[in-house]
């Protein structure tokens, strides 16, 4: 697989113009692993990723993919191609942890996997990873651009937020005490951050858009990673969406708080014996 960044017309990306032919019935997969949940509906709603709570606070309003490129008009959001997903618990505590979803239209075969791994309860701290693959079937060179978005409201607040860059493969979200590091493990080949939602609005309006490289916001922030490849016949091309980590560390007050409740602790402590002695 050959990461480019020009274009070139593909015979193979005709065929995914009809994407919208594989609608059906809608249903929401719901991940749940020690502290923390995410909820996904990955089938044809355009919802995506629709929220992450963590120690029961939810920090996400929303999170997706889209598929373009070659002579494709504009972008699609994944889900028009859906065909099928699944759910896996794979420690067998009774809840699904992963998710697996599959999208297909003609020789064209993109697979979605998400993993949520929480922390325990009261850590403040949970992990999304995810991974997509796009195979190419057919005899002829895919050219695809792969879109990943993500919109978090930390803390569940979307208006006193900061946004970071800090390397090519890694952005940073902070809102007081919160932060979400989202690291891909495949280098884009173009990035954008902006104030919510014209990156949504970019990827929705109906023609071709690629990523400014650029990035400045108001308070509610979005940000986005774009790869461009073009995949031979036969061959499989595959994006590490990467990690996403919320930390949310105590508040310097309840620091103080629990200090003073350990120290009071250990004086009572410390008397009952000297009582009992």
């Amino acid at each position: 697989m050959v990461i480019r960044r020009e274009s070139a017309p593909s015979v193979v990306a005709l065929a995914v113009i009809a994407l919208l032919a594989g609608a059906g019935p809608t249903s929401a997969a719901v991940l749940v692993d020690g502290n923390s949940s995410v909820e996904i509906k990955p089938d044809p709603t355009s919802a995506g990723v629709l929220r992450w709570e963590v120690d029961g606070v939810n920090h996400l309003d929303y999170s997706w993919l889209w598929y373009g490129g070659g002579l494709l008009p504009q972008e699609y959001s994944l889900d028009s191609v859906y065909d099928s997903h699944t759910v896996h618990d794979d420690d067998n505590d009774g809840n699904p942890e992963r998710l697996e979803a599959k999208y297909q239209y003609g020789l064209v075969e993109i697979t979605l996997s998400y993993l949520l791994t929480g922390g325990p309860a009261g850590s403040g701290r949970a992990t999304l990873e995810g991974t997509m693959t796009l195979t190419n079937d057919s005899t002829s060179p895919l050219n695809a651009n792969l879109f990943a978005l993500f919109d978090f409201d930390l803390n569940g607040t979307a208006a006193d937020e900061t946004v970071e860059r800090l390397g090519a493969q890694w952005m940073r979200q902070t809102d007081g005490n919160t932060v979400v590091d989202v690291l891909v493990d495949t280098a884009p080949s173009a990035w954008e951050i902006a104030e919510s939602p014209a990156i949504y609005n970019k990827l929705t309006d109906g023609d071709v858009d690629n990523l400014a490289n650029a990035g400045s916001f108001a308070s509610d922030a979005e940000f986005a990673w774009q790869w461009n490849a073009i995949i031979p016949a036969s061959g499989s091309m595959t994006v590490g969406l990467g990690e996403a980590t919320i930390t949310t560390t105590p508040e310097p007050a309840s620091l103080i708080i629990w200090t003073l409740l350990s120290a009071a602790l250990g004086i009572a402590g410390w008397r009952r014996r000297s009582k009992a002695s």
